[in-house]
């Protein structure tokens, strides 16, 4: 095994993790999508650059292991528990390529 391996289901042992659906760009929804919100933290230096504040942007890690192959990129959508919508504006993949960390604004109804 290597760490890589090794922390890719470390996710099921973190407090605060919520079920939401993954909307990719093309084709059908993830749903059960294992997720982490975060407050943008030092992210949001760029988020303020953007016209976002703490009530319409957040960061979401998106976990690879519950994706099945789906890859989140800018203009993918993740719906939270509440079903507020959030779309991706920045996306890094973290953690030895075991999540993706994304920047996303809180879609307007």
């Amino acid at each position: 095994m290597t760490l890589a391996s090794d922390i890719a289901g470390d996710y099921t042992i973190f407090d605060d993790t919520e079920t939401v659906t993954f909307t990719p760009l093309t084709g059908s929804n993830t749903t059960g999508v294992t997720a982490l919100r975060r407050a943008t933290g030092t992210r949001q230096v760029s988020g303020e650059a953007m016209g976002m504040d703490s009530e319409t942007a957040t960061m979401w890690s998106l976990f690879t292991s519950t994706l099945s192959s789906a890859v989140p990129v800018p203009g993918c959508k993740i719906t939270d528990s509440s079903s507020v919508v959030w779309r991706i504006q920045e996306v890094a993949k973290v953690t030895l390529g075991s999540r993706y960390r994304c920047l996303c604004v809180k879609e307007i109804t």
